[in-house]
């Protein structure tokens, strides 16, 4: 915002109407017409969104005679005058045959402001700068931004972050009119925002930030050892493995390519529209969460969507005993039964996520390698920075059930099925 200090003297002269009896009748007029007893200038002569002020410049250049007091009489026909305008300008007049000074062309050089005036605006992070004008109704150069050395933020802002808040928690906040930012809502490790439902099976849940046991649950698998706390942020997580349906939607859309139809025979059966997707290529799933605008999960994501937060060690993402048929579909289970994605609930893990173990394989963002557990972060791990596959996560349908695979069983290989997730800073 723009503001114009005045100054407390008026337009000069020329003198030239003073001769002629114009004894500078339109130098205190403001741009709204009020005569200010202090002689002060308005904060209205205002200047536009680029500097220039040019509202009384206007108005001023106008006021060659009182609109109120009409033209002034004169003695000599055909005698010429001129009188102020604008704030630097001049205009001629003429006596006419009616013996009235009438206007004899335009205000002539106006200026852009009165000798004097300071206009200020805003810079930077609620800083300021100010410029002055000159004698010659011109606005000399802005002066240096005084910027606010404490400021934050845009005033206006919004957002959710980890920033100033334990490890696993995350707020709300809201830049103010000082730069500074206030909360929304004070840190914490529930999600902010509600979750998306996108349509059919496209639900998502919350899964909250704070720590959870990562690894070890399986004795027969060495590469998930060592058992070990790990922190994330809380993060939105796909209730449901991608459905055939879904993945649909995604290739009509043109963001999806189609499985390869070798692989992958069920894709086009007309019953199977609510089985899971499989036998993508890693590439495949990386364009179908984007599509959903979401992103594949970390391995970290997977594991603790599927076991729960920490203390919690349970094997399976029901708890520690093996499944029946109601939580996964095992080897003794109809063959042909409970193959959609919500088929089994009472498999569903501690946050309500369903057949992570007994759908079909899923791929994670990161690379795999056997012995990264020994070395990951506590805080967000991300995986190896390269390897040669990522690490594959979740298969179990059709083991025996005094063998059924645990949550923490991990594999290396690109693909198949697809399950996204995204942060809860994301809106």
């Amino acid at each position: 915002m723009l503001l114009m200090i005045g100054c407390g003297e008026g337009v000069p002269s020329t003198g030239d109407a003073a001769a002629g009896g114009d004894a500078d009748a339109d130098v205190d007029a403001d741009s709204d017409g009020d005569n200010d007893a202090d002689g002060d200038s308005d904060t209205d002569a205002d200047s536009d969104a680029d500097g220039d002020s040019d509202t009384d410049a206007d108005s001023d250049a106008d006021a060659g005679t009182d609109a109120d007091a009409g033209p002034e009489p004169c003695d000599e026909q055909g005698a010429t005058r001129t009188i102020d305008c604008g704030f630097c300008g001049t205009r001629p007049q003429i006596c006419a045959a009616d013996s009235l000074w009438h206007d004899d062309g335009d205000c002539v050089n106006p200026g852009e402001c009165r000798p004097g005036a300071i206009q200020e605006d805003g810079c930077g992070l609620c800083g300021t700068y100010e410029r002055v004008c000159s004698a010659s109704c011109a606005w000399n150069e802005w002066s240096a931004c005084d910027q606010d050395e404490g400021a934050e933020c845009e005033p206006g802002g919004q957002e959710v972050t980890r920033d100033g808040c334990e490890v696993g928690d995350i707020q709300e906040r809201r830049c103010s009119d000082s730069c500074r930012w206030e909360a929304l809502r004070e840190c914490g490790p529930d999600c902010i925002g509600d979750p998306r439902d996108a349509g059919t099976d496209a639900e998502e849940v919350c899964v909250p930030g704070g720590p959870f046991i990562m690894g070890g649950a399986d004795p027969d698998n060495q590469d998930d050892d060592p058992e070990h706390e790990v922190v994330l942020y809380p993060y939105f997580f796909d209730r449901f493995e991608a459905t055939n349906d879904r993945y649909r939607e995604c290739v009509g859309d043109g963001d999806c390519t189609e499985p390869d139809p070798f692989w992958y025979r069920t894709y086009d059966e007309p019953d199977a529209g609510r089985f899971p997707i499989t036998r993508l290529e890693q590439e495949q799933v990386e364009a179908f969460c984007a599509w959903a605008e979401r992103r594949i999960p970390t391995e970290a994501e997977w594991e603790k969507a599927a076991r729960g937060p920490s203390p919690d060690r349970r094997t399976y993402p029901w708890g520690d005993e093996p499944p029946t048929c109601d939580e996964a579909k095992h080897g003794s289970c109809p063959y042909y039964e409970g193959d959609e994605v919500d088929d089994r609930p009472a498999g569903a893990s501690p946050f309500g996520v369903e057949r992570m173990t007994d759908g079909v394989d899923e791929t994670t963002a990161d690379w795999y390698a056997e012995d990264y557990y020994a070395e990951s972060p506590r805080v967000d791990p991300r995986g190896p920075e390269l390897g040669n596959a990522h690490a594959g996560r979740g298969v179990g349908e059709g083991y025996p059930a005094d063998s059924f695979p645990g949550l923490t069983q991990r594999w290396e290989g690109d693909g198949g099925g697809a399950r996204c997730a995204r942060s809860a800073e994301e809106r």
